[in-house]
């Protein structure tokens, strides 16, 4: 798993949240067996950054995509 955070999204401390963020949802989709197989994360944002939850429901979603195109 790799998980691109873009400087738009903010400063350091903005990114490391976000790239944690995007971690710990990831780890708790592997685990759940609906993530498998290499994958990238690549978080462009510009403007506001997700909350949590908001985080979660998009990753959650692609992993859906991902696991119908696999």
């Amino acid at each position: 798993m790799g998980i691109i955070v873009t400087v738009k999204t903010g400063n350091a401390i903005v990114r490391n949240t976000v790239r944690r963020r995007t971690r710990a949802i990831a780890r708790e989709l592997i685990s759940a067996g609906r993530l498998d197989g290499d994958i990238v994360f690549r978080l462009r944002g510009e403007g506001a950054v997700p909350g949590f939850t908001e985080l979660e429901s998009e990753l959650s979603e692609c992993a859906t995509q991902w696991s119908r195109n696999v």
